[in-house]
């Protein structure tokens, strides 16, 4: 299975889901409609904002906004557990999107969604609580959550890897827009290693043909 998610009371104003992402998986651009708080057990999430990536490795978290203009691209081998909450609440969510640190108590209520195909809505509650005090920011970022521009002086392995992620995103959509499928391929195909068309059947899963 490509992607797997467990709902749980998705219809509600508040809801929580876990996700699994075996390859590359990529949203379009767009407005968010409900508030999210995500939480990313293992793997990693980019947050396109604007024209930056913001990473999101494992063991952080990021928020959401309603009506955020963002896209998502989920990378390979990750599972995350994602809150969402409807903007018929009436309550004071945070206005920006970014890095979140989790309070003990949400952590323990995200470790147990992870474990469980469901909770209870005492659970839900106090996470709706909980995500009235975060405070969201992309300045700043520490090892944990970073622009990729600025991932160089941490880790250059995972920028190079983060590079063909966004390399291989962006040619998809590129292609599925009408460009030229060759002429994608000839422009990231040397960002791939010695072996481009196995590395890249290894992130999204399927085969390029050209």
């Amino acid at each position: 299975m490509l992607h797997q998610t467990s709902p749980q009371h998705q219809f509600l104003a508040t809801s929580s889901e876990l996700q699994n992402f075996q390859y590359l998986c990529s949203s379009r651009r767009k407005k968010s409609l409900q508030h999210h708080w995500i939480s990313v057990v293992k793997g990693g999430v980019l947050l396109r904002l604007g024209k930056t990536d913001y990473y999101f490795g494992a063991n952080t978290s990021l928020w959401i906004p309603a009506n955020c203009l963002v896209a998502l691209t989920y990378l390979p081998n990750t599972k995350l557990v994602q809150w969402s909450f409807s903007q018929r609440i009436s309550a004071d969510f945070p206005k920006n999107a970014g890095l979140v640190n989790n309070s003990v108590i949400a952590q323990g209520i995200i470790d147990k969604r992870v474990k469980s195909t469901e909770l209870n809505d005492a659970y839900l509650n106090v996470m709706q609580l909980e995500a009235l005090q975060l405070s969201p920011t992309v300045n700043g970022f520490g090892e944990a959550a970073q622009s990729i521009a600025t991932l160089k002086s941490v880790d250059s392995t995972k920028v190079e890897k983060l590079q063909q992620f966004t390399a291989i995103r962006d040619a998809q959509k590129n292609i599925l827009s009408g460009k030229s499928v060759q002429k994608e391929w000839d422009a990231i195909r040397l960002n791939l290693g010695d072996d481009p068309v196995k590395t890249w059947e290894s992130i999204v899963g399927q085969p390029i043909e050209v």
